[in-house]
Parts: C-alpha cells; structure tokens; sequence
C-alpha cells in the first residue's frame, strides 16, 4: 500500500470512529449499541496517529475495522484484543478483551486472557474473579490453576492458593506448581509439609528457586546452617 492510500485509510478510520462516538452521544438505540462497540476497541485517535511503526498502525486499523463490524465475532474482537496486549496498549487491551467477553461468554480463552491483563493493570481481585470464571468454562488447563494461584498468594490467601497449585499439580504443572505449594505451605507456616514438597522438588531439578525456598524454609525451622 502506498503511503498515500496508508495515510487515507488511517485518517478514515479515526473519522469514523469520532463520527460513531457522536451517534452514541444522541441515539439510544441499535445504532448507539454498536458505536459503543466501536468505543471500546478503537485506539483513541491521537494515540492511533502517533504509531511510528505504519505495518503495525495500518494492522491496527485493519483489526478494528472487522472487530467493529455489525454483528463482529468475538473471535474478531479478541484478536485485537490480543494485539493491543501484545504491543502495550494495555487499557484499550483490558476493553476490547471485556467486549469479547460479552460477545462470546462460553470462550474460555477471552476470559482466561482478560484475567491476565487486569493482574498486569494492578486489578487482583478482577483478574482472579475472571480466573474463576475461565475455570469454570475448562477445568483441566494448568497455567490457569498456576496463575490463580501466584494471584491468591499475592492477595493475601495463602489456603486458596494452595489449593490452586495442588490442582496444577494433579493436572501436570510440574516443579513451578509444586514450588507455589511450597511457597503457600511456608506463609502459613506449615514448615514440615513445606519441606517435604521442596525436598522432593530439588531432588529431580536444580532451579535456583527451588534451592532459595528451601533454604526460607530451614531458617522459618531455626537450621541456620542448612
């Protein structure tokens, strides 16, 4: 595409998206529905016109024009969600995954994703309701049981938290689930149970991590030297 076309099909869609931005002001209707939509998953203008990289930019405006469509997929719109995510825009990301959500509740990866993306925007209590959520779609994927965990433990429930890694565990998490076990074991001082769980951890593996909790949990048990 030449820069000329680039330029007409960026400045295009930001008009559009102002114009829709209008309608939602002054119709409460379908047509507002679907500006607000429109809203949600669009870039802010001055921030779509600042992108530097034009392959990302006109990406950008393609990806929004299909997740703005009448009667877009969720799919559609969670991929741009993803494309947000993965080239830090983070709030627009956060919206456009909460609009896939809405358009496809039974799509276990969009509430999985948005989970992700509130923990990374500071909302705890958000990114482990919709891990809760995602669970409940599909219960046998272990980084969800993982990451819920990391989560729990992070906001002050140690006994939840163990109960996620356990169940990561049971799925085939391997050492990163059963050094969570450890770590929620070690803040409610359940150092016996602790030190059985890193004893068998750095029995098959070296990671440094599992060798650090490990030496938390001889000093909580007053072993200095070990």
């Amino acid at each position: 595409m030449n820069p000329q076309k680039r330029c007409f099909r960026v400045i295009k869609w930001v008009t559009i998206s102002v114009a829709l931005a209008l309608i939602a002001s002054c119709q409460p209707d379908h047509q507002s529905s679907q500006a607000s939509v429109t809203q949600h998953v669009a870039l802010p203008s001055s921030v779509l016109l600042s992108i530097t990289d034009e392959v990302l930019r006109d990406y950008i405006v393609e990806m929004s024009e299909k997740a703005s469509l009448e009667g877009a997929s969720g799919d559609a719109i969670g991929r741009l969600a993803m494309t947000y995510d993965a080239n830090g825009f983070d709030s627009t990301a956060e919206r456009t995954y909460r609009v896939a959500v809405e358009k496809d509740p039974s799509e276990f990866q969009w509430q999985y994703l948005l989970a992700r993306r509130l923990q990374l925007n500071g909302d705890l209590s958000g990114a482990i309701a919709f891990a809760n959520r995602a669970i409940e779609l599909r219960d046998d994927y272990p980084a969800i049981y993982v990451r819920q965990g990391t989560w729990l433990l992070d906001s002050g429930e140690p006994d939840a938290a163990r109960i996620s890694f356990e169940h990561a565990v049971r799925l085939g998490a391997g050492p990163a689930a059963e050094l969570g076990v450890a770590r929620s074991l070690l803040k409610t001082r359940n150092h016996t149970a602790a030190l059985e769980v890193l004893t068998s951890v750095v029995s098959r593996t070296n990671h440094p991590a599992a060798f650090r909790l490990l030496g938390d949990v001889w000093r909580a048990m007053g072993n200095e030297t070990k």
